[in-house]
């Protein structure tokens, strides 16, 4: 071979591969480009030397981690039972007499030692309590804080799964059996569905609950959805009408619908809806009763009351807007606002027809430490259409989910509904925070006899369970003069 075709071989192997971006080795087998007076760089050498750098920090931080918790151990016991004895026989006088030998008799040593026997007398009253807490804070977060992270952190990883998901729902009502149903939901569990979503439950004859839903995303604006359901409630609630003494009855709700709804978002901050579909409505006395139940024709008269004992059909139209001002995480500051409108025409039969109105404020203000105040005005009210009375079950009602915690749903209603809401908010820890509420509301049969007296309070505290951008639900404990309850809410009974 000539000189000329020893250099021109030379220089291919000393060329970087095209295919895999490595360098090679010249021919002797030494790491120096002849040709360029560089050092060459081989991959496979490259990655040799990182691995056994990689192994040598990984045991390193091994041998540290393990060191670290050794000697953290060894520090939480000797701070935790060691000040105890330091006090008593010699080893308090031993203690002592060091620190006197120690400083020097000046103005700042005797401060410094008075401050260090201060804190020497003070530790040990911290050695009780922390043995005494240290078995109750290990159960509470074994038990509540543990399963609630992780369930945090699960409904976090569902948030945008495109495939379809599966779940499990119980339904528990006090003096009634409970309610089992399974549901799937295409889309995020917790947050924007798209495509289909189901969920059947069935908990007896009067606890029966159907949906079916699927919704098209017609473009970033526009959002499309059918929806198709059938629900039945035998432990409904009925005191009378207006600002009455508990006087507790029970009834079943029926109803029936299908219907359409066209979203459409103007912007981040303001969005309408509008829908439009049939609903058939049935009542009657409730079979499914306790012992001390009573049935709502035992105690008042039903056949003065409209729309009691029969089925109506109905078709419904509504409107809602919003405008909302804040920011993506929900414990920034903010403002929305919801206005309803809806019309139930009454479709054969002997029922009437009616219009439902309501508005709804909400605002949040952080204080300090990501402490947040926030409050809710909500007024809601309901008119006749026609010469033909109002249906019972269409009067605006407190007591509904998060409206006047404290009171069963159904406890007073009226034509006219009115409440006002506070709460604080503070962060127990990642995915919670803790709340404290106080609800004031009343209803009233007319404009005219709006007053400031006779409203009804409630008042409690619990926990908000939430992702960094969006509120999952929250578990809460209420009191009101007429006895206590204990809430799960979600949806849109949370703000």
């Amino acid at each position: 071979m000539s000189a000329m075709a020893q250099r021109e071989c030379r220089s291919r192997l000393d060329r970087p591969k095209k295919a895999t971006g490595a360098w090679r080795l010249p021919r002797d087998g030494s790491g120096h480009n002849k040709k360029t007076g560089k050092i060459s760089t081989d991959r496979r050498f490259r990655g040799l030397k990182m691995a056994e750098s990689n192994l040598g920090c990984h045991a390193l931080l091994r041998f540290g981690r393990g060191f670290a918790a050794s000697a953290l151990l060894f520090l939480s016991i000797v701070c935790l039972f060691v000040p105890a004895f330091a006090d008593d026989g010699a080893g308090g006088a031993l203690a002592t007499d060091t620190v006197e030998t120690a400083l020097p008799a000046t103005a700042a040593a005797e401060k410094l030692r008075g401050r260090v026997e201060k804190g020497r007398e003070a530790r040990p009253a911290l050695v009780i309590p922390r043995i005494l807490l240290y078995l109750p804070r290990m159960v509470v977060k074994a038990f509540v804080v543990w399963p609630l992270e992780k369930l945090a952190y699960f409904v976090g990883r569902l948030q945008g799964a495109a495939k379809l998901q599966f779940y499990v729902a119980s339904f528990v009502r006090t003096g009634f059996r409970p309610s089992i149903g399974v549901g799937v939901v295409g889309g995020s569990l917790f947050g924007d569905r798209k495509g289909l979503s189901a969920l059947a439950s069935y908990g007896g004859r009067n606890f029966q609950f159907y949906e079916l839903k699927y919704a098209w995303k017609l473009d970033p604006s526009w959002k499309l959805e059918l929806a198709g359901r059938y629900r039945r409630r035998g432990d409904m609630q009925f005191h009378g009408i207006g600002q009455v003494p508990w006087n507790e009855s029970r009834y079943f709700y029926q109803e029936s619908r299908g219907e359409a709804s066209l979203e459409k978002k103007f912007s981040k901050a303001v969005k309408l809806e509008f829908t439009s579909g049939w609903r058939r409505v049935g009542t009657g006395d409730s079979s499914d009763l306790g012992d001390d139940d009573r049935t709502l024709s035992e105690i008042f008269n039903s056949d003065a009351l409209e729309g009691f004992g029969r089925e109506q059909n109905f078709v419904r139209t509504a409107l809602a807007a919003t405008f909302r001002l804040r920011s993506e995480k929900i414990w920034k500051p903010g403002l929305e606002v919801v206005a309803r409108g809806e019309s139930w025409l009454a479709v054969g039969g002997e029922g009437g027809s009616a219009v439902v109105a309501g508005l709804e404020a909400a605002g949040w203000f952080p204080l300090f430490r990501d402490r947040v105040v926030a409050f809710r005005l909500l007024g809601r009210g309901a008119g006749q259409l026609g010469s033909d009375g109002l249906p019972f079950y269409l009067l605006p009602r407190a007591g509904r989910g998060g409206e006047l915690r404290g009171y069963p749903s159904g406890r007073f209603r009226d034509r006219l509904f009115a409440l006002a809401s506070t709460e604080y908010r503070w962060p127990v820890w990642k995915g919670a925070e803790g709340v404290l509420f106080f609800d004031v509301g009343r209803v009233f049969s007319a404009f005219q006899r709006l007053t400031l007296s006779g409203w009804n309070w409630g008042t409690g505290g619990g926990l908000r369970i939430r992702t960094e951008r969006k509120l999952l639900f929250s578990i809460q404990f209420a009191y009101s003069p007429e006895g206590t309850e204990l809430l799960i809410l979600s949806g849109s009974n949370l703000f």
